[in-house]
């Protein structure tokens, strides 16, 4: 019996795990949205939200959503002149 309750809980772990990586996804696919939406407006915020959406994206494990977050970052370096933080 105590086998079977330690799997359940093994699998609750899994599964909690796995909803929040997913919330993290979301939340850093949101930011993202936000990110090309303000860059030509708010530069500041733009590189504030990239930073969070990298953070998310590495904890869901979200390669694609992260190298997004890096090229923003990237590339609103760029845009300031800050070639050295570009790469």
């Amino acid at each position: 019996m105590q086998a079977a309750e330690d799997k359940g809980l093994r699998g609750d772990r899994v599964t909690q795990r796995q909803r929040s990586a997913a919330d993290d996804a979301s939340v850093a696919r949101t930011l993202l949205d936000a990110v090309a939406a303000r860059r030509s407006d708010d530069a500041e915020q733009a590189v504030a939200g990239a930073h969070n959406a990298r953070i998310h994206a590495r904890a869901a494990d979200c390669n694609d959503l992260e190298a997004e977050a890096l090229y923003h970052l990237a590339s609103l370096a760029h845009d300031r002149g800050d070639v050295e933080d570009a790469f």
